[in-house]
């Protein structure tokens, strides 16, 4: 993922709603309406955003834009190995985690090692 395409990306992850090209070009001040426009037809071609409605902006309609995946599941995509992922999640641990955020994450934990407890025969 290029820079422009990760600070859009980065956009809709954190707004978690429909977007349109304005609305993004204002929240990325260092880029234009027209490369927003050009980086949102790249991200299109790529699916990883999808046209989820239109909306009327002043005189004009325009489209809007959702993620076809959020942050996590994209960051699971390209994390393809166990130490990867390990990586990621000792990072997540070490960084500013809540105390609630952790404590989610040993839920889930403690959970996949009851499934795989219960596997072995």
């Amino acid at each position: 993922m290029t820079k422009k395409e990760s600070q859009i990306m980065d956009v809709f992850w954190s707004r978690g709603h429909p977007m349109i090209a304005s609305e993004i070009a204002e929240q990325i001040e260092e880029m234009s309406i027209y490369s927003v426009q050009q980086v949102l037809t790249r991200l299109l071609k790529e699916n990883m955003i999808q046209v989820s409605g239109i909306a009327h902006n002043r005189n004009a309609i325009a489209r809007q834009y959702l993620p076809v995946m959020n942050e996590a599941e994209y960051l699971a995509s390209i994390a393809n190995s166990r130490t990867t992922c390990r990586q990621f999640t000792e990072n997540f641990v070490e960084c500013d985690a809540t105390l609630q955020e952790l404590n989610e994450l040993q839920a889930k934990i403690e959970t996949r090692i009851r499934e795989l407890q219960e596997q072995k025969p």
